[in-house]
């Protein structure tokens, strides 16, 4: 039956209500998503030949556009949540005494969950890809890209490839499945000392934040890179040829502050579930208005590094480095709590929407095929495109369209009968589980799943 188009579909569209108002987490990934995308197609639409110059040198001139041009810490979005669901998960079946909670049952589950279809994306990159069309940046863009994944397939399957092959990574956006591995392999470990000890387990999960802050600062300031990935030019036609990107963005000591303050959030949450501890509406209030302050002021303060007459400053863009991760993290997990203790009477409606909990559930995927879709509408370019806002978001709808699409069609094909092998292999299957588990299940940042169906988080999933 794991191979039944019916009813492999069916899993991705089904629906059960939560009893544990963990439904927002959906809305979450997939809104988040789509934000990713948005921002990878800036990267291809800026880093392309254009007919209105002027207008991409007037991007980068204007604090409005930071919503935009600070689009990466969306990423960090992905972050906490598949910190959180990771934790959450574990917690859960480790109440249920589950023979699925042991350190190396949830290894194995990882790997087969994220591998198989990561492998066959890196494939088809490898093969196939470059035979599907041509122009006059083809071998430019799909050409290099081919070569660059057949050097480098091996890294990205053994999840070392942000920080071996830097130069030559496959698949852009590849390097946050890496991250979210080694993260996940703290995970379980993290989880047990704050079973055994809370204190313990919070003092743990300081630490290991504050040597991530650490890292970042001093990495930063001593090797005098961006406070943030600056997208110039240059950077979107090839991310890897940035020190900020190799040295800062991508490796996982720099990005693991929002899924460790996930993880806590993840514990918090499952506290609180099990007490009766409520929240004052005066904390609610200072809350939701702090933390919006917050994420605003995250966002739009990056324009200092895009003055260009502003000078250089090691300390400033040390500090914003380190720092902007983890309290955008902070207001992320505050979302989760505020609206899963039901504290999100008006942001729950647009977090819950039903139909987000089929499309959440294929995130994953979506945040693995997104960048190929990108990749071939700038490769066949035959004349210089017209740059403008209503363009942008007409290309990053039809991406959105197309990446889910795609994403729906790999799901039901190939991840979810791996899943369904992998269920009756390592006998994981149970006639009895409870709503959560079927509406949310970790995958990536988040792996969510109906049964067999596993999306991300990018996602993912997903900025990557």
């Amino acid at each position: 039956m794991s191979f039944s188009l019916i009813r492999n579909i069916k899993k991705i569209f089904s629906y059960k209500k939560q009893q544990d108002k963990l439904e927002c987490i959906h809305g979450l990934k997939v809104y988040s998503m789509a934000l990713i995308i948005m921002g990878h197609r800036i990267m291809f639409f800026i880093g392309v030949p254009s007919i209105n110059t002027n207008y991409a040198e007037s991007f980068y001139n204007n604090v409005e556009t930071m919503v935009l041009l600070n689009g990466p810490i969306i990423v960090d979005t992905f972050f906490s949540i598949s910190g959180f669901l990771a934790a959450y998960l574990i917690l859960q079946k480790r109440d249920e005494k589950s023979k699925n909670s042991n350190f190396i049952f949830l290894y194995i589950h990882r790997l087969i969950r994220l591998t198989p279809v990561y492998a066959l994306i890196v494939a088809f990159y490898c093969t196939i890809f470059v035979k599907l069309g041509n122009g006059p940046l083809w071998e430019e863009r799909i050409g290099v890209e081919q070569e660059r994944c057949i050097s480098s397939w091996w890294a990205n399957l053994l999840y070392l490839n942000n920080y071996i092959n830097t130069d030559k990574i496959c698949m852009f956006q590849s390097w946050y499945i890496t991250c979210d591995m080694h993260l996940f392999l703290l995970t379980p470990f993290i989880v047990w000392v704050l079973r055994k000890s809370t204190k313990i387990g919070f003092v743990l999960l300081g630490c290991l934040i504050s040597m991530s802050i650490l890292s970042t600062f001093l990495t930063t300031f001593f090797g005098k890179l961006d406070g943030i990935l600056l997208l110039y030019i240059n950077t979107l036609k090839d991310p890897t040829v940035d020190q900020t990107f190799k040295n800062i963005y991508i490796p996982t000591h720099t990005r693991a502050s929002p899924y460790l303050v996930g993880i806590g959030t993840g514990y918090l949450l499952h506290r609180i579930q099990k007490s009766d501890y409520k929240l004052s509406k005066r904390v609610v209030y200072i809350g939701w208005f702090i933390c919006i302050l917050t994420m605003e002021a995250i966002v739009y303060s990056a324009y200092i590094f895009y003055i260009p007459s502003r000078p250089y400053d090691p300390h400033t863009a040390a500090v914003y480095s380190a720092f902007h991760h983890f309290f955008w993290s902070i207001c992320i997990s505050w979302f989760i709590l505020a609206i899963s203790t039901g504290h999100g009477t008006l942001i729950d409606p647009l977090l819950s929407w039903r139909p987000l909990n089929s499309l959440s559930k294929i995130t994953y995927t979506a945040f693995l095929c997104h960048g190929g879709i990108q990749l071939y509408t700038a490769a066949s370019l035959r004349t210089p495109m017209t740059c403008g806002v209503f363009n942008l978001i007409w290309y990053s709808l039809g991406d959105i369209a197309l990446t889910f699409t795609g994403a729906l069609v790999l799901t039901t094909f190939f991840e979810s009968p791996v899943i369904g092998l992998e269920k009756l292999l390592l006998g994981s299957n149970t006639k009895k589980r409870e709503p959560w588990q079927k509406n949310v299940e970790l995958k990536i940042d988040s792996k969510t799943a109906n049964d067999d169906v596993t999306p991300i988080s990018f996602i993912h999933v997903n900025s990557v």
